[in-house]
C-alpha cells in the first residue's frame, strides 16, 4: 500500500465516498480519510496529545481491525506533524495520527483496504469508517463500498474496567472559514469579497461606505447588506461599488454628485443598484466618480464631471451612467482623484479628466473629457490612476508612470513632472501595481514588494521616512 498523507485538517461530508474506480489506490484512501466519519474523546480530557490518542483507541482498534499487515506504523506528532515511526501496531501499515482545533485524526491503512478514526473532544461515543474493498469504489452504492461501524469497548456508555465513563457531548461545529478573493483600500475605509462571492467592509462609516446599514466606524469588517454575491468591488473616497455575479453593479455610501449611479444624489448605507440595466464585468470607484466596464466592452462613468473625468464630452455630473465617448473597445478602468484611464481589449492606454499635472499621458497638460491615447504606443496589460499620477504596466513587465511627480511618485528618478510615461528605473519585472497619493507600490513576479515616492509616514516600507524616487524593496515583516 503507497504511503498516506497526513492530513493537518479533518473534513467532515454528508456523503461517505464518491470516488470512480478509475482512480488509484492512494486517492481512494484520501477520500477515506476526507468522508469516513467517527467520533471518539475521553471524558474530563480538555484536549488530545499524541500518546494519549494511542493509548485510548490501541485496545478498541485490536479487537476491530483485521490483522493482514506486516509494516510498522507511523504516527505524526500532534505539535508539528513530525512523523516518527512506532511499533505500538506492528500488524497496521501505516497509522498517522494529528490534531487540527483539538480534533484527533488518525488513519489506518490496511493491505485490504483502510478505517479512519476522528475525535472531536467530549463526545464519549465512536464511530468508524472502513474500506475493505477497493475495486468496488465507483461500482457499488456507498453503503457497499464503505462500511460505518461501532468500535467495540469505546462508543457504548458503560465504562471500561479503570476507565472513566464517557460522556456524550456533541461536539460544537467549527467557524466557517473566510477566504479573501479580493481586497481594495479607499480614502479612510476598506473592502474585500470573499471567494463565497460576500462582501465585508470596514473602517470610517460616516456617509454609510460600508453599506451594513448604519453610519458607525467598524475596525473590524462587517457584511454588506443584500445578499449579493459579488465578484468584485472598489472603494472610493467616501462610495464603494461592486459588481455581482450575474453583472449587476451596485453602490452605497456617499451620494453627492451621483457617484452611486442610481438616478439621485443621496447617501445610501446599502447597496442600490447601478441604473441603466448594463451588465457590468469590472467597476472602480474614485474620489466623487465612478466608472465600470460592461460585456459589451463600453465603458460608463457616473458622478461628479467638473474636469472631464466622465468622458462624455461635458463637465456636468450625471447620477446615472453615461458612455464614455469614442466607441472604443475597453477591457478595464480606473478612476483617480479627477481623472479616469482605461485600457482596450487592444492593449492601448486611454485617459480623461484633469490632466494639469500631465495625469493624462498624451503630451500635455490641457483636460480632456474624452478619451485620448497614452503616448509612446506602449501595450499595457493594467494601468492604475492615483491623486495626480498614473501607473501602468505592460505585457513586458516594465512599469511607467506619468503625471505629479514632486515626491518621486514616478519612479524614474527624479522630481519632475512627466507628461507622457516614463520607465520606472529598477529593471524588474512587474506584475501589477497601485498608484497612490503621492506614492506608488509594485509587485514583481518574483514576489517581491517596492514602493515609491512621498514616504513622510513610511508608507514606503523600507523602514525609513525619506522620499525615494526609484523603486525601494519592502521590508520582509
Amino acid at each position: 500500500m503507497g504511503a498516506l498523507l497526513v492530513f493537518a485538517a479533518f473534513v467532515s461530508f454528508q456523503n461517505v465516498f464518491t470516488k470512480t474506480r478509475e482512480q488509484a489506490e492512494l486517492a481512494a484512501l484520501k477520500s477515506v480519510v476526507r468522508e469516513a466519519q467517527a467520533l471518539l474523546a475521553i471524558s474530563g480530557a480538555d484536549r488530545w496529545d499524541t500518546q494519549a490518542g494511542l493509548d485510548a483507541v490501541t485496545g478498541a482498534l485490536e479487537d476491530w481491525l483485521p490483522t493482514q499487515a506486516l509494516s510498522v506504523g507511523v504516527v505524526a506528532d500532534d505539535s508539528d506533524l513530525v512523523v516518527t515511526e512506532s511499533d505500538t501496531w506492528p500488524d497496521i501499515t501505516e497509522l498517522t495520527f494529528t490534531r487540527s482545533n483539538n480534533t484527533l485524526l488518525m488513519v489506518v491503512a490496511l493491505d485490504a483496504g483502510a478505517c479512519v478514526v476522528t475525535a472531536p473532544p467530549h463526545s464519549g461515543t465512536v464511530q468508524g469508517g472502513c474500506v475493505t474493498n477497493l475495486d468496488a469504489i465507483g461500482e457499488s452504492s456507498p453503503s457497499e463500498a464503505v462500511t460505518n461501524q461501532q468500535i467495540p469497548g469505546i462508543n457504548n456508555t458503560t465504562a471500561q474496567p479503570g476507565q472513566p465513563a464517557p460522556t456524550t457531548t456533541t461536539a460544537e461545529p467549527e467557524p466557517e472559514l473566510v477566504v479573501w478573493a479580493q481586497t481594495t483600500a479607499g480614502a479612510n475605509h476598506s473592502c474585500g469579497v470573499t471567494t463565497a462571492g460576500d462582501a465585508y467592509c470596514w473602517g470610517y462609516n460616516g456617509s454609510g461606505q460600508l453599506g451594513n446599514g448604519n453610519s458607525t466606524r467598524q475596525t473590524t469588517p462587517v457584511k454588506v447588506l443584500g445578499n449579493h454575491s459579488y465578484e468584485s468591488i472598489s472603494a472610493g473616497n467616501n462610495h464603494t461599488c461592486a459588481v455581482s455575479i450575474d453583472g449587476d453593479a451596485y453602490c452605497w455610501g456617499a451620494g453627492a454628485n451621483g457617484r452611486l449611479g442610481n438616478g439621485n444624489t443621496i447617501d445610501q448605507n446599502a447597496p442600490v443598484k447601478v441604473a441603466g440595466n448594463h451588465s457590468f464585468v469590472s467597476i472602480a470607484a474614485g474620489a466623487n466618480h465612478s466608472c465600470g466596464v460592461t460585456t459589451a466592452g463600453d465603458a460608463y462613468c457616473w458622478g461628479y464631471n467638473g474636469y472631464g473625468q466622465l468622458g462624455n464630452r461635458n463637465t456636468t455630473a450625471q447620477n446615472a451612467p453615461v458612455k464614455v465617448a469614442g466607441n472604443h473597445n475597453f477591457r478595464t478602468v480606473t478612476a483617480g482623484l479627477g481623472h479616469t484611464c482605461g485600457i482596450t481589449t487592444a492593449g492601448d492606454a486611454y485617459c480623461w479628466g484633469s490632466g494639469t499635472s500631465g495625469q493624462l499621458g498624451n503630451g500635455n497638460i490641457t483636460n480632456q473629457n474624452a478619451p485620448v491615447k497614452v503616448a509612446g504606443n506602449h501595450n499595457f496589460r493594467t494601468v492604475t490612476a492615483g491623486l495626480g499620477h498614473t501607473c501602468g504596466i505592460t505585457t513586458a513587465g516594465d512599469a511607467y508612470c506619468w503625471g505629479s511627480g514632486t515626491s518621486g511618485q514616478l519612479g524614474n528618478g527624479n522630481i519632475t513632472n512627466q507628461n507622457a510615461p516614463v520607465k520606472v528605473l529598477d529593471g524588474h519585472s512587474y506584475e501589477s501595481i497601485s498608484a497612490g497619493g503621492n506614492h506608488s507600490c509594485a509587485l514583481t513576479t518574483d514576489g517581491d514588494a517596492y514602493c515609491w515616492g512621498y514616504n513622510y509616514d513610511g508608507q514606503l516600507g523600507n523602514g525609513t521616512t525619506a522620499n525615494q524616487t526609484t523603486p525601494v524593496k519592502v521590508v520582509e515583516p
